[in-house]
């Protein structure tokens, strides 16, 4: 019963943000993030196949799951859109707040 409570007031503390989890690729994630900014700060808007191929190219050992962990990291943290291209994958731009 005590392990139930501590993962329920653990899970709530995560939620509202009080918590941070430093996982084994937190900062790997952060590393796409920033490749993700700079891919979509030369064009407008770029498709999940262009990003995929523009930072597999750039990006020694890419990995396409960490891709979209960091989009998801990316869009929850408002830096970045998305919309559902005409292949029905993503379509992704710069959030207005970070456009320079």
């Amino acid at each position: 019963q005590l392990k139930r409570i501590i993962r329920e007031e653990y899970s709530r503390l995560k939620r509202r943000g009080l918590i941070k989890e430093m996982g084994g690729f937190s900062q790997e994630v952060d590393d796409y993030c920033e490749q993700i900014m700079e891919e979509l700060a030369m064009g407008d808007e770029m498709s999940y196949e262009e990003l995929a191929g523009a930072l597999g190219a750039i990006m020694p050992g890419f990995d396409e799951a960490m891709l979209g962990s960091a989009i998801d990291q990316c869009i929850q943290r408002g830096m970045i859109e998305a919309r559902t291209g005409r292949d029905g994958l993503g379509v992704f731009m710069i959030s207005n707040q970070y456009r320079m």
